[in-house]
């Protein structure tokens, strides 16, 4: 049975499964389990994958322009040379991913964690990056400043000031780790 055949049949987890070369453009994709998804080349211009996990899959040279991502999980996925232009990536969890050559021009990518990343050679003029996490392991290339693009560093005194709110009640800085 067809992918999009079987996601209107309300089945959620297609864990390794391939769609490689796959055109979804505009389709919702929303709360799926993609763990290890093959998506390499795929066509998902537009598409609203709203928290989905797509941990540890391979999105590599995907056409994501405009993708709805926010609080998707997208941890240690391999993303090398993807088209994110204009695409969401709000409070999303890409904690580990490979985003090496990537196209994030105009992404919005604020509250998103991106600790230990790979962001060498990406494009990322005119993102929004206020507020996403980065961590000492986080690659970047040697032209961008995470600090002047709002950028906070992960370090043990954010966990503190993270838990000290949670404890308070205070705004709650949930940076999309959870998909509830």
């Amino acid at each position: 049975m067809p992918f999009l055949d079987r996601c209107l049949m309300g089945q959620t987890s297609f864990h390794g499964i391939d769609l490689a070369e796959v055109h979804l453009d505009g389709v919702v994709l929303k709360y799926l389990d993609l763990t290890a998804v093959n998506m390499q080349a795929a066509s998902l211009q537009r598409a609203n994958l709203q928290r989905s996990i797509l941990t540890a899959g391979c999105l590599d040279q995907a056409n994501m322009q405009g993708c709805y991502l926010y609080r998707s999980h997208l941890e240690r996925a391999s993303m090398q040379q993807v088209q994110l232009q204009r695409a969401n990536l709000s409070h999303a969890y890409l904690r580990g991913a490979n985003l090496q050559g990537a196209n994030l021009h105009q992404a919005q990518l604020m509250g998103t964690d991106l600790r230990d990343a790979n962001l060498t050679d990406c494009l990322l003029q005119d993102a929004n990056c206020k507020s996403a996490l980065y961590s000492a392991n986080t690659q970047f290339s040697p032209s961008f400043d995470p600090v002047l693009a709002g950028m906070k560093l992960w370090t043990a005194k954010t966990l503190v000031n993270y838990s000290h709110q949670r404890v308070r009640g205070q705004r709650n800085w949930d940076w999309g780790w959870q998909c509830s």
